[in-house]
């Protein structure tokens, strides 16, 4: 029986016991488990021990800091496979640690035994594999005849069945062929997915990749949505300021100044708001977390803000430069500025939290 050597590195005896007792109950792999409730005491015991898989949850009592924690047992570890242990506010920083290194996370509250010993393996697969990509054409060379080794997919992952006793000249039950993606035959077979067993992971079967999504790319490799997002700040800090120099000097020129700020405000959001899906796209999958939502919804009232001040000082710039209304007007200026730094503070929670 295939034995896995993982450490738990988690705080709550709750939550590490519910993952001991998932393991305990797997039958075709012997897991042993080695459960640490600190980093620091994690970090000694990877330096000193052997482990095939790392379980890391990111809010250990001793570790404040999120990133801190992945970092240093990236660090300590480098060539293990690391699982984040999140709960659900977490999520988005989960994410990013799967872009920084992590092979994978689960949620807290979500995991079932299946779930928890499929993560395992496949990471471990991954880490042991590399990340060789397999289009289908390449996947039909190895169909197990003629002493050619047989690889089939299932679920975006490739396998090597070549030994297996399962799996006879590149057949299985006379039903399944190698050299095929089996996803949906295996999804519809009585016998499920044990066929695969603990057949090694080789490769990731790779996606077709639509033009559109690799025109998003080539764009988001460019930071626009940084730049932009920089240039909204310093348009929305400026204006308060010039149109307060309107109103204690009377000159038009400081008046001019911010509605051409404005206009500028204007253009920069919209493309800010536009390079900031394209960027949730790419990087993030489109996953709806709480600070992409809360992100999403201050974008667009940033947009109608300025929108709204911008028409009011075009269609009413009497009411706007007399003495009540240029005092709404600054308010709608420092509101502006205000929306903008909490979208800039979001937008760093994402990539840095």
């Amino acid at each position: 029986m295939k034995r896995i050597r993982v450490i738990l590195i988690e705080d709550n005896p709750g939550d590490a016991r519910l993952i001991q007792d998932m393991l305990a109950d797997v039958k075709t792999t012997e897991f042993s488990l080695d459960w640490k409730q600190t980093l620091a005491d994690g970090l000694k015991s990877l330096s000193e021990n052997m482990y095939d898989a790392v379980l890391l949850d990111l809010g250990l009592p001793d570790s404040p800091q999120p990133s801190m924690t992945f970092t240093r047992v990236q660090t300590t570890a480098p060539t293990l496979p690391i699982i984040i242990l999140t709960g659900l506010d977490d999520e988005t920083f989960a994410v990013t640690t799967v872009r920084r290194g992590a092979q994978d996370y689960l949620i807290k509250g979500k995991i079932n035994s299946d779930t928890l010993v499929r993560t395992i393996h496949y990471a471990v697969a991954r880490k042991l594999g590399g990340e060789r990509q397999f289009t289908l054409a390449d996947l039909a060379q190895y169909d197990g005849k003629e002493d050619r080794a047989a690889y089939i997919a299932f679920r975006g992952k490739v396998y090597d069945a070549t030994g297996s006793r399962l799996w006879k000249n590149g057949k299985h039950g006379m039903k399944h062929t190698a050299g095929m993606d089996l996803t949906e035959e295996l999804a519809h077979a009585p016998h499920g997915e044990e066929v695969i067993g603990n057949l090694p992971i080789i490769g990731d079967l790779a996606k077709k990749v639509a033009v559109q999504l690799l025109l998003l790319r080539k764009i988001d490799s460019f930071h626009p949505h940084v730049t932009l997002n920089h240039l909204i700040i310093a348009y929305a800090l400026t204006a308060p300021f010039t149109f307060a120099a309107w109103m204690f000097s009377g000159r038009v020129v400081f008046d001019e100044i911010t509605l051409y700020l404005l206009v500028l405000e204007l253009i920069a959001a919209t493309l800010g708001f536009s390079t900031g899906l394209i960027s949730w796209i790419v990087n993030y999958e489109s996953n709806a977390t709480r600070e992409f939502n809360l992100k999403i919804a201050l974008g667009i009232l940033l947009f109608l803000i300025i929108l709204a001040t911008l028409s009011w000082r075009l269609t009413g710039p009497e009411v706007v430069l007399s003495r009540p209304g240029s005092y709404l007007y600054l308010v709608s200026l420092v509101i502006q500025f205000a929306v903008a730094l909490l979208l800039d503070y979001y937008g760093k929670k994402i990539v840095y939290s």
